[in-house]
């Protein structure tokens, strides 16, 4: 068993000014249509991102796999993540964002056997 550990920051200012660029380009390319569903703010499709970004580092998935990993809230609101295609042994799984002024964070923490 290995314990893998993944993090991200996002600059919410850069972040935003991507998004004007290209917003739908970039929200198809990267967030799931579950995702879109509840029309989240910028700042939590930072979050989001971010959170993908650090899962994506931490189990070494192919760069750009966005759409192969989801972010959702439970019910107390906390996110938890869905994946689609994998066939990783995953044992256990914990996701967090924080957001504090003009950056988004998220850290992913894996037990992976």
């Amino acid at each position: 068993m290995r314990v893998r550990i993944g993090c991200d920051l996002v600059d919410l200012a850069a972040f935003k000014k991507s998004l004007k660029k290209n917003e739908d380009r970039l929200l198809e390319k990267i967030f799931s249509r579950a995702e879109l569903l509840t029309k989240p703010s910028k700042e939590s499709l930072a979050g989001i991102f971010a959170a993908k970004e650090a899962i994506i580092k931490s189990l070494d998935l192919k760069v750009g796999s966005w759409q192969e990993v989801e972010i959702a809230k439970n019910k107390k609101g906390r996110p938890e993540i869905k994946f689609s295609g994998s066939d990783l042994k995953i044992l256990s799984q914990d996701l967090s964002i924080s957001h504090h002024g003009r950056y988004v964070m998220a850290v992913a923490v894996f037990l992976v056997e």
